[in-house]
């Protein structure tokens, strides 16, 4: 008698073939009459269960919201008055509502849809519909600066970009 090491790598039909055979949880060595032969599995084959192996990918979740211009650039409009328009686009289709992450920074003057001015910009209470967009209007004096804004979506994403007075 001959040694046979015999690995069941077979795709589906090989687990229930191992089965058959009381195989069905690993490699097993059987004596057969002959020469010695090894099988080995087939590149994306788990050894064990015969069963074509799953690759697992990820796709990339497009963000919930854009925003555009990014980073805001204050441009001068006259003398003394540098200014910006964002527009913040809601791409989910439920309502999503944003705003700016503390601390707020003075000498800005801030509008959401030509509302009322703010200190600071947010609309989490009315929220953008879904597939709309927020137009974000940013005034300041000229002074030439730039800092860091995180802005925080209600589903909890973060948004970073800079924000720049020229």
């Amino acid at each position: 008698m001959t040694l046979v090491t015999l690995l069941l790598v077979a795709g589906l039909g090989g687990a229930a073939l191992a089965s058959g055979f009381g195989l069905a949880r690993g490699a097993r060595t059987i004596f057969l009459p002959g020469p010695v032969v090894t099988a080995t599995p087939p590149p994306g084959v788990n050894a064990t269960s015969g069963i074509p192996a799953v690759q697992a990918t990820s796709t990339p979740v497009p963000p919930a919201l854009t925003l555009s211009p990014s980073p805001l650039v204050l441009l001068q409009q006259d003398e003394h008055v540098c200014s910006a328009t964002q527009t913040i686009t809601n791409h989910t289709g439920r309502a999503v509502g944003w705003s700016w992450d503390p601390p707020a920074v003075d000498g800005f003057i801030f509008q959401v849809n030509q509302g009322p001015r703010v200190a600071w910009p947010t609309n989490r209470v009315l929220a953008i519909a879904p597939g709309g967009s927020d137009t974000l209007q940013v005034r300041s004096d000229c002074k030439h600066q730039s800092i860091a804004v995180r802005l925080t979506d209600t589903l909890g994403h973060r948004y970073a970009f800079a924000l720049t007075v020229q």
